[in-house]
């Protein structure tokens, strides 16, 4: 009946059935610091509580955007909810007060600026500072701050339901911004419910499903996994403050284990941390063999990664085949590779010196550089590999060809919101042979035997003599030949001079509770000379490149997006006016 529903009153549509049939069973239920449960809130009760705020939010203004910049709480997914009932466009938002040193982000402040929403919704304790910033930027005038608790308690009623437009924009996921300012991405009901069909078909997310997410709900994995996939699927979601993720990761873990969790989904990084943060004395103790997927995604995947997660957990029961390497991005709402469910990870060793000439061939002998599948391409969406040429349709390579990852489907976008330009460079490309209208993810890989290769981004492919190199593909090499530099942030990139460089962070030992590398070897001493050496061997003997710049800097030197890439953008000149790390050599 849901799957009904959708398809004809949008996922708001799948809400009202659910508070109407299974009222009583929670669809969210928050965490505190200390794993107890401290708010939950039914399927009847997040129906009833979305009607007052979409009610509310038309008593202070008919039509305009919605921001939402809630603490992190279940009051986000209700008031989110109301928005997207009320048939507003809403800007999810993250809290307007950073956790670290209480500023305001200037990228909250240039998305404001994008969207000028009508009505900013923010937690009670957070009226003051919304006030003072939308007077200081001049947007008081257009703008009310409204609380959330004020929403959600208000007494205003709507009791007529009437049904979303499944064309009509539900909400604008601004990207991440890697290579540039962010750009409002706009989510349909339509392109929200097709993907919802494709994650709950694809990963198994069905009703008896829990999972538990600290994922930030301003980030598209975060928001589709962490709220939207429960109501449209009904499952039930533990929510988690990402600052308790970042500050305890071994906190995700232990929950899990408590809360018997069926699904996990998180970016690469993540789980990364976590088997690095678990001592074995914990692992053992915990109980993970309920876990019947664990989604890895968002960021390049690491085969290395996942290996050690799984090693890690082994002993807490996590079986292999229950790891779920898949692809997506936002401008196709979030899924568009994965699995099958049960097939664990698959990865290849493919030869060096064809993949720098466009190919993805395996290698003969041992020497190769290994990429992990991201699963299946028959997965909910169309997905073809192209090479356009500059102003004209896209030619379909054949099996085995590296070229730009293209895709379409009902889940993604019609374009960036205000954006023409963007939109044409980006949405709407054919590709010869096919009826499909396409979009250009900037995303490079190859399909082998039915399964996605992502091999790197356009925008950070390093070109030399004549022959691409993938920065990410070094950098997993790198942590293979080298184990110092496993566990660490590190980024390969080609400067303004076109010479390649490494970058490589210190990871500080905070405690002896868990293995956590210790601090990487100076620069200067001799510890660094080797990891110096180290690096620029391990590249020439399996790239044959020369790299000229290696610098060991600060740990959290190296700028991320909220979804953990690196911005490589102006990466050199950040470093530089930190003033650390320099390699006089």
């Amino acid at each position: 009946m849901s799957e009904v529903e959708a398809s004809v009153n949008g996922l708001m549509g799948v809400l009202r059935w659910r508070a109407q049939t299974e009222g009583d069973r929670d669809v969210f239920r928050w965490l505190s610091a200390f794993g107890e449960v401290e708010d939950s809130e039914t399927f009847r009760g997040l129906y009833e509580k979305a009607r007052t705020v979409s009610a509310t939010l038309g008593a202070i203004s008919d039509s305009g955007t919605v921001a939402v910049a809630v603490r992190r709480s279940l009051w986000f997914q209700r008031v989110f909810a109301g928005c997207l009932l009320a048939g507003r466009v809403v800007v999810p938002l993250p809290p307007i007060i950073e956790a670290s040193g209480y500023s305001v982000s200037e990228r909250f402040v240039a998305i404001l600026l994008h969207c000028l929403p009508k009505i900013l919704v923010v937690s009670e304790c957070d009226k003051g500072l919304a006030l003072r910033l939308l007077q200081e930027r001049g947007l008081s005038a257009d703008c009310k701050v409204v609380a959330a608790e004020e929403l959600v308690n208000g007494s205003a009623s709507n009791e007529r339901y009437v049904p979303n437009d499944l064309d009509s924009v539900a909400y604008l996921q601004y990207s991440s911004g890697t290579t540039g300012s962010p750009k409002a991405i706009e989510i349909s009901n339509r392109n929200l419910v097709a993907n919802m069909r494709a994650v709950r078909q694809y990963a198994e997310l069905f009703s008896d499903a829990v999972g538990v997410s600290w994922l930030p709900m301003e980030h598209d994995m975060g928001l589709v996994a962490g709220m939207m996939i429960a109501i449209y699927s009904g499952c039930l979601i533990y929510g988690m403050s990402p600052d308790d993720f970042a500050k305890h990761p071994e906190r995700w873990m232990k929950w899990m284990s408590e809360r018997r969790a069926t699904h996990s989904i998180a970016p690469n990084f993540a789980y990364g941390i976590a088997a690095a943060r678990c001592s074995e004395q914990l692992a053992v103790s915990l109980d993970l063999s309920h876990l019947r997927v664990v989604l890895c995604g968002a960021e390049p995947i690491d085969s290395m990664t996942l290996e050690t997660f799984g090693a890690r957990f082994a002993r807490s029961g996590l079986r292999q085949t229950a790891l779920f390497p898949c692809y997506g991005l936002a401008e196709a709402t979030l899924f568009v590779t994965g699995g099958p469910v049960g097939a664990g990870v698959r990865k290849i060793a493919v030869d060096c010196d064809k993949l720098a000439e466009g190919e993805l061939v395996e290698a003969a002998s041992e020497g190769g550089t290994e990429v992990v599948s991201s699963g299946a391409v028959e997965a909910g969406s169309t997905v073809r590999i192209a090479r356009f040429e500059k102003g004209g349709q896209g030619v379909a390579l054949d099996e085995g060809g590296i070229g730009e990852i293209c895709v379409a489907g009902d889940n993604v976008s019609r374009g960036y919101w205000g954006d023409h330009v963007s939109t044409l460079n980006t949405f709407g490309w054919e590709i010869e042979g096919d009826h499909e209208r396409f979009l250009r993810t900037g995303d490079v890989g190859a399909v082998k035997d039915g399964q996605l290769y992502v091999t790197g981004r356009i925008k950070d492919m390093m070109i030399v003599r004549g022959r691409n190199y993938f920065p990410d593909d070094i950098e997993k090499s790198l942590r293979r030949d080298l184990p110092i530099l496993r566990g660490r942030r590190l980024v390969v990139f080609q400067n303004a001079e076109n010479l390649i460089c490494c970058f490589v962070e210190e990871v500080i030992e905070t405690d002896g509770s868990a293995d956590v590398p210790g601090p990487a070897p100076d620069g200067d001493d001799e510890a660094g000379s080797m990891l110096r050496s180290g690096i620029e061997r391990s590249v020439a003997q399996r790239y044959g490149l020369h790299v000229a710049d290696v610098r060991v800097i600060p740990a959290g030197s190296l700028p991320t997006t909220v979804s953990g890439k690196v911005i490589r953008t102006g990466l050199e000149d950040r470093i530089s006016r930190l003033g650390v790390g320099e390699n006089d050599e």
